[in-house]
């Protein structure tokens, strides 16, 4: 998925709407830190990892919301 967005920003631009609607990318972050966690936790107890890859499966069901904000019309 990151690639994509950065595709896209590459080709819009670094000062585009897009790109300000998607900012540091928090969701892309935190995926990358529980993944870290969660290959960590492995050498623990596989429950333990897993329970950090569902936290990422479940970060990423929610909805992201920041671009359809940014481009909606003012109501």
């Amino acid at each position: 998925m990151a690639d994509n967005i950065s595709s896209l920003i590459n080709l819009h631009g670094p000062d585009s709407t897009l790109a300000q609607a998607v900012g540091a990318g928090i969701k892309e972050w935190m995926s990358l830190v529980l993944y870290a966690l969660g290959i960590g936790a492995a050498f623990i107890h596989p429950y333990v990892a897993f329970a950090f890859y569902m936290a990422v499966a479940a970060l990423w069901f929610i909805p992201d919301r920041r671009i359809e904000k940014r481009l909606a019309p003012d109501e």
